[in-house]
């Protein structure tokens, strides 16, 4: 078997505004191509069963298709790692948990920190217990354009917005900043 390296190369590209322009609707809709592909996968498709449906109905090459395929199963490798992650975390933290809460039970003075441990550690049981849950049916929970600016939306003052056309501007640009080729 042959040692095989890849390399993966990133760039800002400074262009003028017309191919600024053109390279912007390209973005927009392979970002809505990758999105869809994601539902696809969220229903429970692998991404390649759905290659010939999305060159017909997008009118895309499939050189486009794998951009957009490789990218989302990247994105889906991440959550999936991230999602196993947490769940090291959690556990770990429900230990910490139950430590404190044994050495509080010896002590009577300490009722209602031992109370709140208590509902802490239950709290992180249920957290736990949706986090495998996921695992175990190949659940994946992804924002395109991510968790933090898709909830600024709810407080867009807080987070430096006037109106909620400014913050769907900022959002939508930020769901379409990158694609592949």
């Amino acid at each position: 078997m042959k040692n095989e390296m890849t390399l993966t190369f990133q760039t800002r590209l400074h262009v003028e505004a017309d191919v600024a322009g053109i390279l912007t609707q390209y973005a927009t809709f392979m970002g809505f191509v990758e999105r869809s592909l994601f539902a696809e996968v969220a229903k429970g498709k692998r991404t390649i069963q759905c290659k010939n449906d999305f060159l017909k109905k997008h009118g895309i090459t499939a050189r486009q298709f794998n951009a957009c395929r490789i990218s989302l199963d990247g994105k889906i490798a991440a959550c999936q790692a991230a999602n196993e992650l947490a769940i090291a975390n959690i556990k770990q933290q429900i230990q910490t948990v139950d430590r404190k809460i044994q050495i509080l039970s010896r002590k009577p003075s300490q009722e209602k920190t031992l109370h709140l441990k208590k509902r802490r550690k239950s709290m992180l049981s249920d957290r736990l217990a949706a986090r495998k849950k996921d695992l175990k049916q190949k659940r994946i929970r992804m924002c395109f354009g991510g968790k933090k600016l898709f909830r600024a939306q709810f407080h867009l003052e807080e987070n430096g917005y006037t109106s909620h056309a400014e913050w769907k501007q900022d959002f939508k640009e930020k769901r379409t900043n990158e694609f592949l080729f």
